[in-house]
């Protein structure tokens, strides 16, 4: 049986070293500690993800982050045309502000890869019912499988079953 795909954006990597967010630092660490060694998931990341990783301006930090990321074993997704395009879709479309397109390239990665599910401590613009809303609609437009989305939070609630 095939293992669900898990797209991991960038804020949940972040989220652990996040000493200036104690309330889900740790959430965060049992998701990663506890939750993804059981190998239930096949964990995915992008190479948007390494390089908004890269673009941390404290260097130590930039160094756990990447180190850490690159422990994780995930699958790298390379950027595409096709998911440049669908991105496309969530900023034409009003979904999600062009100032903030990495967002909708996140989720575009998703579902041109067909993930699963999208992990992400992004309340801004991917973990809300407006987005939720959103890639369903574009899945369906563009004929993609559609996926869904939580926080770490969820995925622990629910016992590590998502």
């Amino acid at each position: 049986m095939k293992k669900p795909k898990v797209y991991l954006d960038t804020s949940v990597i972040s989220f652990y070293f996040a000493e200036d967010a104690p309330e889900k630092m740790p959430i965060t660490r049992v998701f990663f500690n506890e939750l993804l060694p059981q190998g239930k998931y096949e964990v995915c990341i992008s190479s948007l993800v390494l390089k908004e990783l890269e673009n941390t301006k404290d260097d130590t930090l930039r160094l756990k982050l990447l180190d850490f990321a690159n422990e994780l074993n995930a699958k790298v997704l390379d950027l595409t045309d096709e998911v440049n395009q669908i991105a496309k879709r969530f900023t034409e479309d009003g979904y999600i502000p062009m100032k903030y397109k990495g967002d909708a390239v996140h989720l575009a990665f998703a579902l041109y890869h067909n993930i699963d599910y999208v992990v992400s401590w992004n309340f801004k613009h991917i973990v809300r019912p407006r987005t939720k809303d959103a890639v369903k609609i574009i899945a369906i437009k563009e004929g993609l499988k559609e996926v869904k989305i939580f926080t770490p939070e969820e995925v622990i609630a629910d016992g590590g079953e998502i």
